[in-house]
């Protein structure tokens, strides 16, 4: 399927046809190949999976051709080449009636001539973008059917896992689905579920989160049904998500998970962990999802908080901060919770606090990143002008030296060039000496030299290359700087220069390495080589870029030689150096250079069958030849320098050849663009016997257009046929390709016969007077150009079928012929029939004879149905019987409800059982209901027919009461409700199959969507009471009913009331549950808030005299109490009551805080001042709250962050100022200091360390 595919996917990009196969020879009929076997669902799966990116990029290139496709659209004009064609004929006719100059008749012929061909081209242009079309069609649904073979094998990849795991045969597998909500679902798509359920009920689940919202259930009958019981038993399931950043995960889990094992089994609950998106879920019961909340609270609660303090060398701060803090705030962050404080100053300490687990990972960090464990601590001093070469770019070098070692290394840079810098090491005794000794190595390495490399001069030139380019590249790629001299060296010679190359050790060998390969002095082999001064230029080249070349290409160094003196007339000679590889390659290519330019001639056959497209009018084709290739052209006899070429002269007639003369290369790309002319140009006849010369013109007559398809389809070429003569002449280099193809093709067409053998059975029914099953057998063969015949015997029945057609088709109609006989052998089957069954079914066995064709009977006494005829007949006959009983035979269907389910369908019930006469009734009712109610003939749901013919005195039902419901004519419907478990019920339905079958869809539609739209309301108990208030009656009427009753009569909304969980449960279609909501919402509009505050706010909250608490309740509305010995704060009113004072709730306590300052008994009243004065100046000034607490000796000062701050300040200054004015005498009127009191109070102990009081607060 792959390779089809891939095939396939080929020919419509490329514009083929997807079912094109190279030409395969003839095949005979008895030789046919046998059928290739079908992959299996696996295989067709994975073939399907390796195609899917395939077929998405086909889809992709031929979007992109259609777009450039788009860009490409020629004029738009909208006239086809038939209409362009008459107006050009008009316009032709016109044109000889007038009298043009021949430049006007040309630009008229010419104007014509475009106008034809653009009519052409969009032509063209719209057959193409209609193919593209059809092949990106085809493609999108090629890719649509290999992912519905992939989901199918997901699918059979379960069922044969669940059997592989359970060691159960596929046959014995048992699937089934159970309808989910989405709590459900997430319950049991947890871990500890799947596990509970493989190995408690040996079955695997699988959720669908679609439209059907359901879990799939596979296993043994057993293990599925004790799986269904055990879902079953959980009863109402809740799913609670919590935010846990990476630290409470971590004390959630535990080590190994021994924590979160812990609270599963304690709580029964399901917890799930996901550190993607940091999220805790908790699923199983309500109660103990309630449960397991608390008990995860309190444990996340418990964790302590502890603080360390390192010490570190000064040169480590560096370090330790990174840049730009980055490194400790990467240790921060991986730490997941520590907080870091380096200390300011000279002091080389840093402060970290936070969660245990976090700090000790903080401390590893530091640990390993300062190495304060060190074992081995050493001091290098270097060159400070080497010190870049030591660090490297961005310190590379250094941190690969303490990545590979395990050390330490800080750099102490010298403030002076002239003094050494120092490098400290710090780790193993191993690591710091190997650390060492890679410095050491880099010091040797970077010393800086200077060396000399002598050049001849007239090797200058190929060593600074063009523009100097050669040169700079070696100093790129060594580092080092090269420097030439401008003339020769003295007392050396005066041939040679010097260049001088500064840099390190290694960058020096490297320069001269590298001048020695370009210049090749102490080559292995060096040789000369004479060559033709006319030769010299075309080897040089333009800019000598031939001669760089040939040194590109060889490897080898190429001179030129200086002329020995007094040998003028002596040949240039070139000097080759280098590998003798390189020399030989340097050769060749210098004499392919001079091969290539020099002058030859040559004589060139000349095409007879293309003369004419290779001369053109007035050898106009052959002067353009000439200046293409720029070549010298001579015919026998004749030359192109004659103003006439005399090319109908019967001398050119018999001409076999022509010379070329000019530069070699040009010659030779003459001689083969003359050879493919030829070669395009090339034609081949064939001679069909008569038969195959009948069949192709018959083949012509019914496809007037078959050989201009067919040439189309070869491609290069072009066919043509003399019917008469029987003659195939094809031109064209694919000639012999078409001729053989043809060939294949009247094969394959050439009619044929074949005789197949006819069992009785299927003769008979072949033989049939009214011919109905011969009918439907030709109409199948037509389809692959056969016709069938019966051949008969000397009997008086057919014994062979006679198949006429071509050879191609035969056998393909030959197996569908076959396969009819297969399924038409003679067959037998049984249907049981029950006894209310039979009547019905032998009023019909008279026609289902005639209309079948089979032998039909009936037994009395079993009741029996035997049928006996062809075998597709006898099924499709089987099929109307089993029809027949389902129509009349007793059925049972029975629908599981929940307790909110069995409401709802006893809503139903009541509603439909209302008799038309009771309308008027109902929308009275409607009326009393709340204001929102109104808008209830906007919510309906259609209930005519879902119960046929229930009496209208039908009365609610009760649980285990039976109600027979009188149905139409087809039958009836008995309705039941049967209690199976507590709250729950089974809906059992009883008649015949039609009813009940249509009212268990209906019922399930209609539950369906209500479970969809369901909504749990939590409420108060206040809220249900008047849901559920009976009103008096008025007079001798009777009590008017419930809100509860009035909504679901109005609405047919179940609204189930839960008082023990105080929850409302709204069940119906998805527009009437919205009303409902909003009605409740309306008339049930109380709200209730709890919070857990801590001791030191509720101070915040109550104010002084309790007015924080009192404006709380009068800008609200709200009622808020304080319970002081559960510290909770209690918020009842209107929702948006309390959601008004929540909110001013929360905006009173965000960002309080609270600090103690110490002090003497005798300071006190200078805080306080005279009457309250001064105390009440501080929190004015402040903004804070300061309590005075006499016994304990402080001041307690509440507030948000900078009002504490402001007030500690102030409180700070005051006791200072006192103490201050005392010891000069001018603290008159402030109360005197106790003795002693001499300077600001002492610093509070027992609090947090200095700076992290504000941290701990938040």
């Amino acid at each position: 399927m792959t390779t089809m595919l891939s095939r396939l996917t080929a020919a419509i990009i490329g514009g083929g046809s997807a079912g094109a196969t190279p030409p395969q020879p003839p095949v005979a009929p008895a030789q046919a190949a046998e059928p290739q076997p079908e992959p299996s669902l696996a295989e067709a799966a994975q073939m399907a999976k390796d195609s899917i990116d395939g077929l998405q990029d086909a889809i992709k290139q031929l979007d992109a051709k259609k777009d450039q496709l788009l860009k490409k659209r020629p004029s738009k004009n909208k006239d086809s080449a038939a209409e362009v064609e008459e107006r050009n004929r008009q316009k032709a006719k016109k044109m000889e009636s007038m009298s043009l100059s021949i430049k006007e008749e040309k630009a008229a012929l010419a104007e014509m001539a475009r106008a034809a061909a653009e009519a052409k081209k969009l032509e063209a242009w719209d057959r193409e973008m209609e193919d593209l079309k059809t092949k990106r069609a085809l493609c999108a649904e090629q890719l649509r059917q290999a992912y519905a073979l992939v989901d199918a094998h997901k699918s059979a990849q379960w069922r044969e896992q669940t059997a592989q795991q359970f060691n159960l045969a596929l046959g014995d597998l048992v699937e089934v689905r159970l309808a989910a909500e989405e709590p459900l679902q997430e319950l049991l798509a947890t871990p500890l579920w799947r596990a509970r359920l493989q190995t408690e009920c040996q079955v695997s689940a699988k959720m669908d989160r679609g439209a059907k919202r359901s879990v799939m259930l596979c296993g043994s009958a057993e293990g599925v049904e004790a799986a269904k019981q055990l879902i079953g038993s959980l009863g109402e399931v809740r799913v609670l998500k919590k935010t846990l950043d990476e630290e409470q995960q971590g004390l959630l889990i535990g080590k190994k998970g021994v924590t979160i094992e812990k609270l599963q089994e304690e709580t029964g609950c399901s917890l799930d962990v996901r550190r993607a998106n940091s999220t805790l879920t908790i699923a199983g019961p309500a109660d103990e999802v309630e449960k397991a909340a608390i008990l995860i609270e309190e444990l996340l609660k418990a964790q302590r908080r502890v603080e360390i303090t390192l010490k570190f060398d000064p040169e480590q701060k560096g370090t330790l901060l990174g840049k730009a803090g980055s490194t400790i705030n990467r240790i921060q962050q991986q730490s997941q919770g520590a907080l870091m404080e380096v200390a300011k100053g000279d002091e080389c300490t840093i402060r970290v606090w936070g969660p245990s687990a976090a700090v000790e990972r903080a401390r590893q960090s530091l640990v390993e990143l300062l190495h304060l464990d060190a074992k081995s601590k050493e001091v290098l001093e270097v060159p400070t002008e080497l010190l870049d070469h030591i660090i490297g770019r961005g310190g590379e070098h250094v941190k690969r030296l303490e990545a590979e070692q395990g050390v330490s290394i800080d750099i102490l840079k010298a403030t002076e060039k002239t003094e050494p810098s120092r490098i400290k090491f710090r780790g193993s005794v191993e690591g710091v000496k190997a650390a060492m000794k890679a410095i050491k190595e880099v010091l040797e390495r970077e010393k800086k030299v200077e060396e000399v490399f002598m050049v001849e001069s007239q090797h200058i030139g190929q060593l600074l290359g063009k523009s100097g380019e050669r040169i700079l590249s070696i100093q790129r790629a060594t580092g080092a700087v090269l420097g030439v001299a401008k003339k020769p060296e003295q007392g050396v010679g005066s041939s040679k220069q010097a260049v001088t190359v500064k840099g390190n050790t290694s960058q020096v060998a490297k320069a001269f390495a590298m001048l020695e390969g370009v210049l090749q002095y102490n080559a292995e082999c060096i040789e000369e080589m004479e060559v033709d001064a006319r030769m010299m230029p075309q080897i040089i080249g333009q800019s000598g870029a031939e001669i760089y070349r040939i040194r590109a290409e060889s490897g080898a160094a190429i001179d030129g030689m200086e002329k020995p003196e007094g040998a003028s007339e002596a040949k240039p000679r070139l000097q080759l150096r280098g590998s003798r590889v390189a020399v030989d390659k340097a050769k060749q290519l210098i004499q392919k250079v001079i091969d290539s330019n020099a002058f030859v001639s040559e004589n060139v056959v000349l095409p007879w069958h293309a003369i004419d497209e290779l001369i053109g009018p007035n050898a106009v084709n052959l002067v353009k030849l000439e200046k293409d290739f720029s070549v010298q052209i001579e015919l026998p006899g004749e030359t192109l320098f004659l103003e006439t070429a005399q090319v109908g002269t019967m001398f050119l007639a018999v001409a076999s050849a022509m010379t070329l003369r000019g530069k070699k290369k040009f010659v030779d790309a003459a001689a083969a663009h003359v050879e493919a002319l030829a070669a395009a140009n090339s034609s081949d006849e064939l001679q069909l016997g008569d038969d195959d010369a009948s069949l192709l013109t018959s083949i012509c007559l019914d496809q007037p257009n078959f050989l201009v398809e067919f040439a189309s389809r070869i491609g290069r070429c072009s066919v043509d046929f003399e019917p008469l003569q029987g003659l195939v002449t094809t031109r064209g280099e694919a000639s012999l390709d078409a001729q053989i193809e043809l060939r294949a093709t009247l094969s394959r067409r050439r009619k044929a016969e074949l005789l197949l053998d006819c069992p009785p059975t299927q003769a008979a029914l072949l033989g049939a007077p009214d011919g109905v099953a011969l009918a439907q057998l030709q109409g199948i063969c037509n389809s692959f150009g056969c016709m069938v015949a019966l051949q008969e015997d000397l009997g008086t029945r057919p014994e062979k079928i006679c198949l006429f057609g071509g050879n191609g088709m035969l056998s393909e109609a030959a197996g569908v012929v076959e396969g009819w006989i297969a399924a038409h052998a003679a067959a037998d089957a049984v249907v049981e029939v029950p006894p209310e069954c039979q009547v019905p079914l032998r009023r019909e066995l008279e026609s289902m004879q005639r209309q079948f064709n089979v032998q039909l009977r009936l037994e009395d006494s079993s009741g029996m149905l035997h049928l006996h005829g062809p075998g597709k007949l006898v099924g499709l006959a089987r099929d109307a019987a089993y029809a027949v009983v389902r129509l009349h035979a007793h059925a049972e269907q029975v629908l599981p409800l929940s307790v909110a389910e069995v409401q709802y369908v006893r809503l139903l019930l009541e509603n439909a059982a209302k008799p038309a006469a009771t309308a008027a009734a109902a929308a009275a009712a409607a009326a009393e209901a709340p204001p929102a109610a109104e808008a209830a003939n906007g919510v309906h749901i259609e209930l005519s027919g879902l119960f046929t013919g229930v009496m209208p005195s039908f009365r609610e039902l009760k649980p285990a009461e039976a109600v027979e419901l009188k149905s139409s004519s087809s039958g009836a419907i008995e309705l039941k409700l049967k209690p199976v478990e507590a709250g729950g019920a089974a809906f059992v339905m009883r008649g015949t199959a039609a009813p009940v079958e249509a009212c268990k869809f209906r019922l399930e539609t209609l539950l369906a969507e209500a479970k969809a739209v369901k909504v749990v309301l939590p409420t108060r108990p206040a809220a249900i009471d008047k849901l559920t208030h009976v009103r008096p009656a008025v007079s001798q009427k009777q009590s008017p009913p419930t809100l509860h009753k009035r909504l679901q009569d109005a609405y047919l909304v179940a609204i189930v009331i839960d008082r023990t969980e105080n929850v409302l449960t709204l069940l119906g279609s998805a527009a009437a549950v919205a009303k409902v909501e909003k009605v409740l919402e309306e008339e049930l509009d109380v709200d209730e808030h709890i919070r857990l505050v801590s001791e030191r706010l509720i101070p915040v909250i109550i104010g002084r005299g309790g007015s924080n608490i009192k404006k709380l309740q009068d800008d609200s509305g709200a009622n808020v109490s304080l319970e002081r010995a559960g510290n909770r704060v209690v918020v009842r009113g209107r929702k948006s009551q309390v959601a008004k004072a929540v909110a001013m709730l929360d905006e009173l306590t965000a960002g309080n805080g609270e600090k103690d300052v110490h002090v003497t008994s005798r300071q006190i009243p200078l805080i306080i001042g005279r009457g309250g004065e001064k105390i009440r100046q501080l929190q004015q000034e402040s903004g804070a709250q300061l309590d005075v607490r006499k016994e304990d000796g402080l001041v307690r000062i509440r507030g948000n962050a900078a009002a504490v701050e402001k007030a500690t300040q102030l409180v700070q200054a005051l006791l200072t100022e006192g103490a201050n004015g005392q010891a000069n005498g001018a603290a008159a009127k402030l109360p005197k200091p106790p003795p002693g009191l001499s300077g600001p109070a002492a610093a509070p102990s027992g609090g947090p360390p200095p700076g992290l009081a504000g941290k701990l607060e938040k």
